[in-house]
């Protein structure tokens, strides 16, 4: 304790012990952490002998003089062990300086090999604890703390490293170092750089995945365009089903069956199974040459194709996506519609060349004008008016992408009017419509009604 007292039981310690080296302790103070400092200090070093020679490293650091303990077994000590709190309270008047004694020598190999790894390990007698330096008192000794000195040249028959290796080698752990210490940053900075690296690579090689799934997509289609009796066998079936309760807008035509899915308690009549919970199959029909009603194939899997029933598109679908992929789409459904006797086809703006006549429309004059002598009457309050409702369908006027908004706004209203039997199919422009198409650059089609995604029939 302060002021010299005598703790009693203790005996004289031998002075030799104090004139013993005390090993350094890493104290982390500075700004710069311990390892880099060390790494640091080496590559500095190196380049030092590599300027000014083998005798700038010649003379060793000399020792500072510090303050230390020598734990004493317990017979010793009054028969209590040395603890950090005891041995604060006799050398600095405070046993809650404790923790200071234990980061001055917390990990420091002590001359029995051990180490002090936590402030409630056991102290081992003859371990030298390192005290703060206005630590006093008669268990104070003053001991000798030799600075790290670079290892002294090579004896007559040793091998010199070389200098320029030994600077190499310093910048080399000074970078390992640093990247250690700083780990995190430099695992944040690499997935950042990484990640904005494969972004990059994402969009460069986007254009050539996209072309090359398109052409494969196209590949799968190309068979439909041929396939006549798919859409007549669809019209067909639509028929059949005209007049079940809350009869399906779409099928899937499979090689050798047709499936539905319907509303939760429908129920179909023969040939048609229920195989799960609002999912029906039939197989083919053997018939295919009863007018139902007008029939868009819109695209499908490898293992079917998937047509929708337009009498229930409520006189306006609206197709977005890329220009020329959502027109591929219109053609091909014009081209399956034209092979049905009496339709007939009207083009708002431009679209690429189709297989049946097409009549131009100068503008929204020409339009109601057309869709007035088929029945239609006054407007009444757009195409969500009160949801769908099946409805005859004459005609199909496609309004092009070139066309502003408003007019396709405008031209979508006509077409939905009560009395209307004119379906509008709108590109590009989000236009109030009950059926929305997605196209994608790839040639995939997104259905909002079916949920799913599809293989566009391009």
């Amino acid at each position: 304790m302060k002021g010299g007292t005598r703790v009693p039981g203790r005996q004289t310690r031998p002075v030799e012990k104090e004139k013993q080296l005390v090993e350094p302790v890493p104290v982390v103070r500075n700004r710069i952490p311990a390892p880099a400092a060390v790494a640091l200090v080496t590559a500095l070093t190196a380049l030092l002998t590599l300027l000014g020679g083998p005798v700038a490293l010649a003379q060793p650091a000399p020792p500072i003089e510090i303050n230390v303990y020598v734990v004493e077994p317990p017979e010793q000590n009054g028969g209590r062990p040395d603890t950090l709190r005891s041995i604060a309270q006799r050398t600095l008047g405070d046993p809650d300086r404790a923790t200071e004694i234990f980061a001055l020598n917390q990990g420091r190999r002590q001359p029995d090999g051990g180490a002090l790894t936590t402030p409630d390990d056991p102290l081992r007698p003859g371990w030298l604890l390192r005290l703060p330096g206005d630590a006093s008192g008669p268990d104070v000794r003053r001991g000798l703390l030799n600075e790290d000195a670079p290892a002294p040249a090579a004896t007559a028959g040793g091998i010199r490293i070389p200098i320029v290796l030994a600077l190499v080698a310093g910048l080399v752990l000074l970078q390992l170092t640093l990247a250690i210490v700083f780990r995190r940053r430099l695992s944040r900075g690499i997935r950042a750089l990484s990640g904005a690296v494969a972004a990059r690579w994402a969009r460069l090689r986007a254009p050539a995945r996209q072309r090359r799934e398109l052409a494969r997509n196209r590949t799968i289609a190309a068979p439909w365009r041929q396939d006549d009796r798919a859409l007549a066998m669809a019209s067909t079936v639509f028929a059949e089903l005209a007049g079940v309760d809350r009869p399906p807008p779409a099928l899937e035509i499979h090689p050798s069956a047709i499936a539905v899915r319907t509303a939760p308690g429908a129920a179909l009549p023969a040939p048609w199974n229920e195989v799960e919970p609002t999912s029906w199959r039939r197989p083919l029909p053997i018939r295919d040459d009863v007018a139902g009603p007008p029939v868009a194939r819109v695209g499908g899997t490898p293992d079917c194709q998937v047509v929708l029933d337009l009498s229930w598109c409520d006189g306006a679908v609206a197709v977005d996506g890329p220009p020329t992929v959502a027109r591929a789409l219109a053609v091909s459904v014009l081209a399956g519609l034209s092979r049905r006797a009496g339709m007939g086809f009207a083009v708002l703006g431009t679209l690429p060349a189709v297989t049946a006549p097409v009549r131009p429309l100068g503008n929204l004059g020409d339009l109601a004008a057309l869709v007035q002598g088929h029945g239609a009457s006054a407007p009444a309050g757009g195409p969500l008016r009160a949801g769908a409702r099946r409805r005859p369908v004459h005609g199909v006027v496609v309004v092009g992408d070139d066309v502003d908004p408003g007019t396709a706004e405008a031209a979508a209203e006509i077409c939905t009017r009560p009395g209307s039997t004119w379906v509008a199919i709108v590109l590009g422009n989000p236009v109030a419509a009950h059926w929305h198409w997605t196209v994608h650059p790839t040639g995939v089609v997104e259905i909002t009604m079916l949920e799913r995604d599809l293989v566009a029939a391009l």
